[in-house]
């Protein structure tokens, strides 16, 4: 599961609201794949890609979940670099 995800404080959310919805996404998202799993314990040990209707929905609904978990990760990773070069870039342009 994902532990890349800090704690909002109002600084960061000033900043980039959005992040708190995506917050709330990526918790979704992590409880779902934990019931899943939990609720289908045959996905893991599945290996001859022989699953029942309902477990290869499941399959397909854990996979789409990992996919948004990644995206806001790489989201909140983007918004950190912008945040880092735009600061680097002002300090830059001041002379004292």
């Amino acid at each position: 599961m994902n532990t890349k995800h800090s704690t909002l404080c109002p600084d960061s959310l000033r900043a980039a609201p959005q992040i708190a919805a995506l917050d709330v996404l990526v918790h979704a998202a992590e409880t779902a794949l934990i019931a899943l799993c939990a609720a289908h314990p045959d996905l893991e040990r599945n290996v001859d890609g022989q699953l029942l209707p309902l477990e290869q929905l499941a399959d397909r609904v854990i996979a789409h979940a990992m996919l948004a978990v990644h995206a806001v990760d790489t989201y909140r990773a983007l918004l950190r670099d912008v945040d880092h070069l735009g600061r680097s870039s002002f300090d830059s342009d001041i002379d004292f």
